[in-house]
């Protein structure tokens, strides 16, 4: 109706938004004897979130966010008489990547003013690995007790942004008085 203000805010109204999550996980502990002690533990996330922030023109958003995780993780504890000690080794593989649904031409063409139906948003994201090394030793010697250890890490991050790799042409008009 006449009557009604313009959405000037940029609410998404009536837009569809699709989160899908899943998850899932498996332990084993195994106990070899009694000086012996073996742990592995894997899981897995996807999460899968339409993204109505960076595309408010359509329906349903064109971009959307794809981000299947996996995490391990394995310990050896083995003791003696007087030590124990521990090993553990582990990762985090997280990728993010910033999808696009619709293919973009080779040019993007705006008119000032005017809202341009196609989403100029580029793919992008980053894969993130990281990598952890643990080992802690415990020596009992008399009334004495020594910890000791260390640990490393690794992180590696693989960035990509397709932002600006195509031609882009903007129609602006001016006036003078």
């Amino acid at each position: 109706t006449a009557d009604r203000l313009l959405n000037t805010a940029g609410y998404a109204f009536l837009q569809e938004e699709r989160n899908r999550r899943n998850q899932w996980g498996v332990r084993f502990d195994y106990e070899l004897n009694d000086h012996h002690h073996f742990e592995v533990n894997w899981a897995r996330f996807r999460e899968i979130d339409d993204r109505s922030d960076l595309d408010a023109v359509h329906d349903r958003p064109g971009v959307f966010t794809d981000a299947p995780v996996r995490r391990f993780v394995g310990a050896w504890r083995w003791s003696g008489s007087s030590i124990t000690n521990e090993v553990r080794a582990g990762g985090n593989l997280a990728p993010l990547y910033f999808n696009v649904r619709e293919q973009l031409s080779d040019a993007l063409y705006g008119v000032a003013l005017i809202t341009n139906p196609v989403n100029a948003y580029e793919p992008q994201g980053r894969d993130t690995h990281t990598y952890q090394y643990t080992d802690s030793a415990a020596w009992e010697h008399g009334r004495h007790d020594v910890q000791f250890g260390g640990s490393l890490q690794q992180i590696r991050v693989h960035a990509y942004d397709y932002a600006g790799d195509r031609k882009s042409t903007r129609l602006n008009s001016s006036h003078r008085t």
